[in-house]
């Protein structure tokens, strides 16, 4: 065995206590230093809700923590001490505002209501004359302007040689004053034409000659 070494079953080693070995850790030493600042800041919370003075219960906390500060937890409020009052919120603020502005409003007098002025009768405007609708006409041809011969229907007026009406009226005026209605042109020849002229309820035929015509007026049947 070499000069000077001791085995560790031996009785003379150095046996660490529970202190040394708790101290001698910095893990450990963190972990109390924690403890302790938790237990110093409970310890002041109490004080203040308590009313007690801080130096009182820190310092007893000190030599018991955590049991003071539960020991001051379940003990009654001192006597004389007020209620901390917390800041007043400036909602409740601006309604104690404006509940105070609308007493002084109701307190004063309402102003007399002004009487509306009367007004004026409005002017009598004439009324608008009414003027007859003149009817709607889709052409117009008098012996003045337009030779009525056989040429002038079988070209001009070629739509109303039809079967089937076609929605129009054929107003045909003679010299004499004559006015006819027709619808559709029957017959057409080198003496004359013969239209489909409405008759009450029934359509018949009427045959002028050219020279008879005077004037002929096209517009729809709905006018």
């Amino acid at each position: 065995m070499p000069k000077g070494f001791v085995p560790q079953s031996g009785k003379s080693i150095n046996k660490q206590g529970l202190a040394g070995s708790l101290f001698g850790s910095p893990i450990m030493l963190f972990f109390l230093l924690l403890l302790l600042g938790a237990n110093f800041y409970l310890a002041r919370e109490i004080a203040d809700c308590k009313g007690r003075p801080r130096g009182l219960v820190c310092g007893l906390s000190f030599v018991a923590p955590f049991v003071v500060p539960l020991v001051f937890v379940m003990m009654p409020m001192t006597a004389g001490k007020a209620a901390i009052v917390g800041p007043r919120s400036r909602v409740a603020e601006a309604a104690e505002k404006a509940k105070t502005r609308s007493m002084e409003t109701a307190a004063k007098p309402a102003p007399a209501a002004r009487k509306p002025n009367p007004k004026p009768p409005p002017e009598a405007q004439p009324e608008a004359q009414s003027q007859p609708e003149q009817p709607v006409v889709n052409g117009y041809y008098h012996r003045s302007q337009v030779k009525f011969n056989r040429n002038f229907f079988v070209t001009e007026l070629m739509r109303f040689s039809r079967a089937v009406p076609v929605g129009e009226w054929m107003v045909v005026r003679t010299i004499a004053g004559e006015e006819m209605w027709a619808a559709r042109v029957t017959a057409v020849n080198e003496e004359g034409v013969a239209f489909s002229v409405a008759a009450g309820e029934i359509w018949a035929d009427k045959a002028l000659a050219y020279h008879q015509i005077n004037e002929i007026f096209i517009q729809p049947m709905e006018g």
